[in-house]
């Protein structure tokens, strides 16, 4: 089998490698736990409400709005992660050359 270009070595930079467009694993890495991290409290948060909106509806109760309001905290946590990916990233970056 005949290749009609070399693979991209570390001195060629990372501008190079397969469609990375300059990111280092590191940074790629970062951006996965924090994306990972959102979801996860996204997920509790949303789970959280629908149990309780469930839960009254099947015992024929108002819901509390207070207490969906306290039970989609993670959501609301989860949605500020997200919206602050990149800053979070960069800071777990950093942390993890050091």
């Amino acid at each position: 089998m005949v290749r009609d270009a070399e693979p991209p070595t570390p001195e060629d930079g990372p501008e190079t490698s397969n469609g990375n467009d300059g990111e280092d694993a590191c940074s790629k890495k970062a951006r996965t736990l924090v994306w990972l991290v959102a979801g996860g409290f996204i997920l509790v948060g949303a789970l959280d409400v629908g149990l309780y909106w469930y839960d009254c509806q099947r015992h024929q109760m108002t819901p509390n709005i207070w207490r969906c309001v306290y039970l989609s905290i993670p959501l609301v946590i989860g949605v500020v992660i997200l919206i602050k990916t990149s800053a979070l990233a960069r800071r777990i970056e950093d942390w993890l050359e050091e």
